[in-house]
Formats: C-alpha cells, sequence, structure tokens
C-alpha cells in the first residue's frame, strides 16, 4: 500500500494540506507517491471522535515518519511510530500508523472493570502553554503532562511519547505490578523474604533493609515508592519477575510503553544483573506515568489507594512541590541521575482540586535544575486552574 494523508478538518483545512502535499511532491526530486485523502464519517458507536474544524490526519505505513517529515514538513505536526492514543501539539493533530483514524483511548489489553475514557476535543494552544512555562522556567526539553481529574477539564500535553530514560519513575508500576500480582493470588504482601546481598546499590539516602533482613513485599513496596529505595527495587524485580510485572501493567494497567528490564544502580559501576538482556533500558514514558497516576486516583486497581498513600509520604520534595500554593497536597515520585531530572503525581489543591502532573527533562539532576520544577509548577498550577498566586 502507497503512503498517503488521511484528513479530517474543515474544507480550508483540507485544501491547504492538499496544497502543501502537491507542492512538497513537486519540490521533490524523486517525489513518493503520497496523497491527501478525506476521511469519511466515523460512526459515533464505532471508536472513533468527531473533531469539528481541527485537522486529523493518520499516516501509513510504519516508516510514514521519514516521508512525512520530508515530504509534509508543517511546523505544527508532531510525528510518532507507536500504537492508538497519540494526540496533542500546536494544532490538536492525531497521527497513526494505520488507515482506520481511532481517536478514543482505546486500550486493547483492556480487561473489564477498567473504565475506557473517550479523549475530548483538546485545546489547540495546549501544548504552547507547557511550552512556554517550561521555557519561563528554565526547562530544556521537557516531556509533560497536565491532566485535571474533574470532568470537562482541558488536558495538556507536549511530546509526551519521547523515549527518556524514567530513572526511578519506574518504581511507581512496579509496586503497582505487586499489588495486582498480590489481588490475583500470585504473590502475599506479607511474605516475607531475605534480602540478598546481590541487590545492594547506593540510594540517596541509606537503605532501612539489609542482607539477610526478611522484608515483606509490602515493605518493598513502600520503601520503593515513599524512599525511593534501590535496594527494595532491585529486591521486587527477583520476586515480580521482570517479564512477569511488564505483561501485567500493560494487560491490566494500560501501560504500552511500559517495561522493566534492568534492576537499579545509585552509581557507576552498574550492578550486576544476570538476566538483563544487555540491551534494554527500564521504560515508563510521560504518558503512562500520567496514566497511571489517573488510575491511582481513580482508585480503578486493586491497591490503588495504598499506593497512593505511598506516593503522598514522598521524601523527595525538592521539585514540584517547590511550587504548591498553601494547602496543597502531592502524591508523586521523583526520578533522578546525572543525565535526567523528573517528577510527577496526584496534585490536590486546598480547596479540593485535582489534576495530575508529570514532566520530564534531559537535563542532568542538580539542585539548580531541580528548584526550575518548582517554577513550572507554580506558573502552570495557577494558569491551568485560573488562579492568580
Amino acid at each position: 500500500m502507497a503512503p498517503y494523508v488521511l484528513v479530517r478538518g474543515s474544507n480550508g483545512e483540507l485544501d491547504a494540506v492538499r496544497a502543501a502535499t502537491a507542492q512538497k511532491r513537486d519540490e521533490a526530486a524523486h517525489p513518493p507517491d503520497i496523497e491527501a485523502r478525506e476521511v469519511g464519517k466515523i460512526d459515533d458507536d464505532a471508536f472513533g471522535m468527531a473533531i469539528d474544524d481541527r485537522v486529523e490526519v493518520s499516516l501509513v505505513p510504519t516508516d510514514i515518519e521519514k516521508i512525512a517529515r520530508e515530504y509534509l514538513d508543517f511546523g505544527r505536526f508532531c510525528f510518532h511510530k507507536y500504537g492508538a492514543s497519540k494526540y496533542l501539539h500546536e494544532q490538536i493533530t492525531l497521527f497513526r500508523n494505520c488507515v482506520q483514524v481511532l481517536t478514543r483511548n482505546f486500550n486493547p489489553f483492556q480487561r473489564r472493570g477498567l473504565r475506557q475514557r473517550p479523549l475530548e476535543a483538546r485545546n489547540p494552544m495546549e501544548s504552547s502553554l507547557l511550552h512556554e512555562s517550561a521555557r519561563r522556567a528554565g526547562l530544556l526539553r521537557p516531556a509533560a503532562i497536565w491532566e485535571p481529574i474533574e470532568p470537562g477539564g482541558e488536558p495538556l500535553a507536549l511530546d509526551a511519547d519521547r523515549a527518556i530514560y524514567p530513572a526511578s519513575t519506574i518504581k511507581s508500576p512496579l509496586a503497582a505490578a505487586a499489588l495486582l500480582l498480590a489481588a490475583r493470588g500470585e504473590q502475599r504482601l506479607d511474605e516475607r523474604r531475605s534480602v540478598r546481598a546481590e541487590n545492594l546499590t547506593l540510594n540517596d539516602a541509606p537503605s532501612p533493609i539489609e542482607p539477610g533482613y526478611a522484608a515483606s513485599l509490602e515493605e518493598l513496596c513502600r520503601y520503593a515508592v515513599d524512599r525511593s529505595d534501590n535496594v527494595a527495587t532491585n529486591e521486587l524485580f527477583d520476586r515480580l519477575g521482570r517479564e512477569r510485572a511488564t505483561a501485567i501493567v500493560r494487560e491490566e494497567l494500560g501501560l504500552a510503553g511500559t517495561a522493566f528490564h534492568r534492576k537499579l544502580s545509585g552509581s557507576d559501576p552498574l550492578i550486576a544483573d544476570p538476566q538483563w538482556d544487555g540491551e534494554h533500558r527500564n521504560a515508563h514514558p510521560v504518558r503512562d506515568a500520567a496514566r497511571l497516576f489517573r488510575l491511582i486516583a481513580e482508585r480503578a486497581f486493586p491497591g490503588a489507594e495504598l499506593l497512593e498513600g505511598w506516593l503522598g509520604e514522598q521524601r523527595w520534595n525538592d521539585k514540584l512541590s517547590l511550587g504548591l500554593s498553601a494547602g496543597d497536597r502531592f502524591a508523586h515520585k521523583t526520578g533522578d541521575t546525572s543525565e535526567v531530572t523528573h517528577d510527577g503525581g496526584i496534585l490536590t489543591t486546598g480547596d479540593g482540586r485535582r489534576a495530575i502532573i508529570v514532566v520530564y527533562t534531559e537535563m542532568p539532576s542538580t539542585p539548580e535544575n531541580n528548584a526550575r520544577f518548582g517554577t513550572f509548577m507554580r506558573l502552570l498550577r495557577n494558569e491551568a486552574f485560573g488562579d492568580s498566586t
């Protein structure tokens, strides 16, 4: 099948896309067989959604990103290569590697009992607000999501699917995997096993567990989340199994981009990990992190309330927490290395408004860089909620 572009929008926008496509083909020395076609009406009962007066695009086949960037160089467009629910950016344009345009947040792994939420029409200026807040705060190359939990709230996103090493933010979905396995009866939260010496590594604070200590599964989850304990995390890798943990968060929580590959190290050299494949790194993109926090806030899976409690007891509060207003509460998880610094969680204001906020950056974790998150939180929180303070 030749690559083509499916477009839906106003007649003027459709004509503009077709004109730009034709111009790029005329200018190319070796033009590809690419054209713009109008998408037909999608049945309301199908997994689709009408987006009035906006452009919607689907690109095929899987190598279309290269073609699109070269021949459809729209500055307002961003391209993704993975799955469904890849929305957002400057003009609420959607890109897919499929012929049928799917615009509902449909998860093919979703099990009964988890609510499927339709994606409502987005604010065309959404990424501009995030980008401007990040610029003013001094955050470099951020990926971010702001998602009010209240009905009708406008979600905002910026480069939310970009592959960025998650660092310790991977610990939240790992704890969620443990809770799900416990709910299935495949693990017991009160089961104690001795901590193994080979899982020792440095932490930002002394670890409360030592080799030989009989730690329960619940203790390991709590320490991994509220203290960001690397030893506890490595023990969870062994007890849960990285492939099994990856499968359950994808199947039951819809975290399609999340994967557990390698144990964590507090410093170089990296901890010995014989089960690592030597290639893949842990993955937990911004969009998955935001989805997990939303599911936690909505109590959408067994143990969600317990996990939010651990997030609320977070020991490390030197990033987004710095931008909170009086009365705000923030249940969150950070991530830090010499190359990245992240934060994200569930914000509850003093008057009860709630939102998910996740920010990843490719900046080294330093006191100066981490403090920039506070400025970002303050700017975004006040603008998105319409507060003046």
